[in-house]
This record gives structure tokens, C-alpha cells and sequence, in this order.
């Protein structure tokens, strides 16, 4: 684990161009609401939280749901021009 890891120093988040993350999938919130005691959503953000180290993000095109609250988590964000924030995604639009 890079936490772990004295070669790692810091750690990138980084996607691909078109898109950085595409979101949750909202059957994971079915199947394991979001809660302060638990599940997945939570036990990712608390991992990204204490992480040790350094942490950055590198943004390019689109960002969706729990991607861009794990920016909140980095020490560190640089994003491209074509970077798009979206906190949600509506299922109804």
C-alpha cells in the first residue's frame, strides 16, 4: 500500500482525458446507503482523509458525484481547461 511504501512520497489521482470519474454507481448506494459508520462511499473518503502523505488530483474533462468530493480530500488539485464539475449526476435529466 502506498501509505506504507517509503519509496511512494506523494500519490496522483489522475483519469483519463475524456473523463476523470465518472461517478458512483448508484446500485452500490442502493445496496450500501451512505452512512457515518460504514460502507463503501465512506470507508473510500476516511481512507483518502488520513491518508499519510501527499496527496494530488490531475483533472481533465469530466468529474462526477463521490470524483469531485474526493477533491475536497487532496492537498493538491490542478485541473485542464476541458475539466467539467459535476457534484451529481441527475438520473432524471
Amino acid at each position: 500500500m502506498a501509505a506504507n511504501d517509503e519509496s511512494i512520497r506523494c500519490v496522483l489521482i489522475s483519469g483519463r482525458e475524456e473523463v476523470f470519474t465518472a461517478g458512483n454507481d448508484l446500485k452500490d448506494f442502493l445496496q450500501a446507503p451512505l452512512s457515518a459508520e460504514g460502507g463503501g462511499v465512506m470507508e473510500f473518503l476516511n481512507v483518502l482523509a488520513a491518508f499519510p502523505k501527499p496527496l494530488g488530483a490531475a483533472v481533465s474533462g469530466v468529474a462526477v458525484g463521490i470524483g469531485v468530493t474526493l477533491l475536497f480530500h487532496c492537498d493538491f488539485v490542478v485541473a485542464s481547461v476541458k475539466a467539467t464539475f459535476r457534484p451529481h449526476l441527475s438520473i432524471w435529466a
